[in-house]
This record gives structure tokens, sequence and C-alpha cells, in this order.
């Protein structure tokens, strides 16, 4: 992601994701940054431990700002994100990912972002 698409999408959800009395471990409050830059890399495979060491953040921290995160980006009405609302729904999906995949890479798979 580029610096100016990642500015982009924490302007997105600031409003969303304001945390009053959050802190980091060095005492430093916990930013709309902060909280994008953890979500982002934690949806591209980055391990909990890893991110909480680079962002200095408590493990029960780490967890509310991922989920604080995930929540921002599935009401933010801006970004258009559109979840399946039934089982049948998402099995569509999974199968179209299946069909698509080469050696079955995607197996299972039920959604992605870009």
């Amino acid at each position: 992601m580029s610096y100016p698409a990642f500015e982009n999408l924490v302007n997105i959800l600031r409003d969303d994701l304001r945390r009053v009395s959050a802190k980091c471990r060095s005492g430093a409050p916990i930013t709309a940054e902060i909280i994008v830059g953890m979500g982002i890399r934690w949806l591209a495979g980055e391990k909990y431990q890893s991110l909480v060491d680079i962002f200095d953040v408590s493990r029960t921290e780490h967890y509310k700002c991922r989920k604080d995160f995930i929540s921002a980006l599935l009401r933010n009405k801006t970004l258009g994100i559109k979840l399946p609302k039934c089982p049948e729904d998402w099995e569509d999906v999974r199968n179209g990912f299946a069909r698509k995949s080469y050696l079955q890479l995607f197996h299972g798979c039920c959604g992605a972002l870009d």
C-alpha cells in the first residue's frame, strides 16, 4: 500500500477509530495511524507478537485495536465493503475462489481485500 493510500484510509476511518484513554506501553496515545497500520499488517498475515513489538502496545490493546479496525472497515459506507448475507452466499464466494485457484491455493478462501 502506498503512503498516500494509507493516509487516505486513515482519514476515512479516523472518526471511527478515536481512542480516548488507550496508550502504548511507552505512554504515547494509540492513534488512528497505529490502529490502521496494525490492522493492515494483521490482514497481510503478520503475527500478533510482531505487531505488539513493532507498535509497542500490549497484547490486550492489540486485540482491541484489531477489533476496532475491522469494525470501522465494515461500518464505513465510503469503502463499500459488503459481506455475504447467508451461508449459501459464502459458499458461492468460496466456490468462485476455488474455480480461479491454481493448484487449489485458495482452497477454502471466502474473501479478499485489495
